[in-house]
C-alpha cells in the first residue's frame, strides 16, 4: 500500500507513514485531508476496545479515519485503493 501512498502517487496528496499523534502511531496519515489510514491485522480482533479509544483520541484533533482488512490489502490493492478515493472525495 506504501508504494501507492508515497510520492504524491495517490491523487496528488502526500501521505506519511506511521505518523505519531498523541503518542499513537497511524500506518499512514493525509495532513492536508486529515485522514489516517489504518490497516487492521488479525491483533485488532483481540484490541477492540483498545482501538476506538485510541481512535477517539485521535479524532479530538479533527482527523478522520478509513480502515482497512489486512486481508483485503493483501488479496485486493486495487478495490483497496477505490475505497480510499470515495473517502478522500468526501473529505474534500
Amino acid at each position: 500500500m506504501w508504494s501507492v501512498l508515497r510520492r504524491k502517487d495517490f491523487l496528488g496528496y502526500k501521505f506519511r507513514r506511521q505518523h505519531v499523534i498523541d503518542g499513537y502511531i497511524l500506518d499512514f496519515y493525509c495532513p492536508k485531508l486529515k485522514l489516517a489510514v489504518e490497516i487492521d491485522g488479525g491483533i485488532h480482533q483481540r484490541q477492540i476496545q483498545a482501538d476506538k479509544e485510541r481512535q477517539a483520541i485521535i479524532e479530538t484533533h479533527g482527523i478522520k479515519f478509513f480502515r482497512i482488512n489486512s486481508e483485503e490489502v493483501e488479496n485486493s490493492i486495487v478495490l483497496v485503493m477505490e475505497k480510499l478515493k470515495k473517502r478522500t472525495v468526501q473529505l474534500k
